[in-house]
């Protein structure tokens, strides 16, 4: 039944060695149940997780208790694989503990995925954060911030802290909350961009003008999840247009 079965199984004695491993361990590893035997297991386990896998180990059989970890493993082509390692103590028909039994899933995929899924944040969160621009994300539901960029707390004036979590409402005057909110619904219904060439918002350091870009970002029912919202603070173009308005009209004044 062990032989047969889909995962990588073991029993060990009363002295924490094992005793036995099934075929599909041994296929795994490309040792024999000689070498693989007692302690000899140990020696596929990846150097920097040995002691921890040990120590987790023998903590749980010392207690009668049952464990979850997961390690390295070297497999046959010479590669390690990670490995889901589940054991419980087994008893004899009269209660008298017989030692453990175990049995491991090969989870290198899911590992593999994972490390994608952190290099990949770990990009897009460098990207964001060199952006000169603020960049912000809401949950669609109820319009909290659960992203701010570098350039979104200068601009603000707020520590990252001070901001995710909150809504418009509680960070600005009620009237630039509701407007904000309201292009945010806006979005979020019509599912597509949208291009707010200008607003005022109150920063820490006083008004500032935005050109913001909106968008939904929908989950794989098609459904918003998020709003995506890009900032760039036009406020000293704004007053250099208006200076130079300004200084036209002078000149023509001057010149009738």
């Amino acid at each position: 039944i062990a032989d047969s079965a889909p995962a990588l199984m073991w029993m060990a004695g009363l002295d924490k060695r094992r005793t036995y491993l099934n075929s599909r361990w041994l296929d795994y590893t490309g040792r024999t149940m000689e070498q693989e035997l007692g302690d000899g297991w140990v020696e596929g386990v990846y150097p920097e997780d040995r002691d921890r896998c040990l120590r987790t180990y023998w903590d749980a059989f010392d207690r009668r208790e049952s464990f979850d970890m997961e390690y390295q493993l070297q497999r046959a082509d010479g590669q390690y694989g990670w490995i889901h390692d589940s054991g419980v103590p087994r008893f004899f028909p009269d209660g008298t503990f017989a030692g453990y039994l175990g049995a491991c899933i090969d989870i290198t995929a899911r590992k593999q995925a994972e490390e994608q899924s952190r290099q990949s944040e770990a990009f897009v969160t460098s990207v964001l954060e060199h952006l000169p621009h603020m960049v912000f994300v809401k949950d669609a539901r109820e319009l909290r911030f659960v992203r701010f960029n570098k350039a979104g707390e200068e601009l603000l004036g707020r520590a990252r802290h001070e901001l995710l979590g909150k809504t418009d409402y509680d960070l600005f005057p009620k009237s630039e909350a509701d407007f904000f909110t309201m292009k945010d619904r806006q979005v979020l219904a019509d599912g597509s961009l949208l291009d707010i060439t200008e607003e005022t918002i109150h920063a820490i350091n006083g008004p500032r003008t935005l050109h913001t870009k909106k968008v939904p970002i929908c989950g794989v029912d098609g459904m918003p999840q998020y709003l995506l919202g890009i900032s760039e603070d036009i406020t000293e173009r704004k007053k250099m247009e208006a200076a130079l308005r300004q200084a036209h009209d002078e000149l023509e004044r001057r010149v009738i």
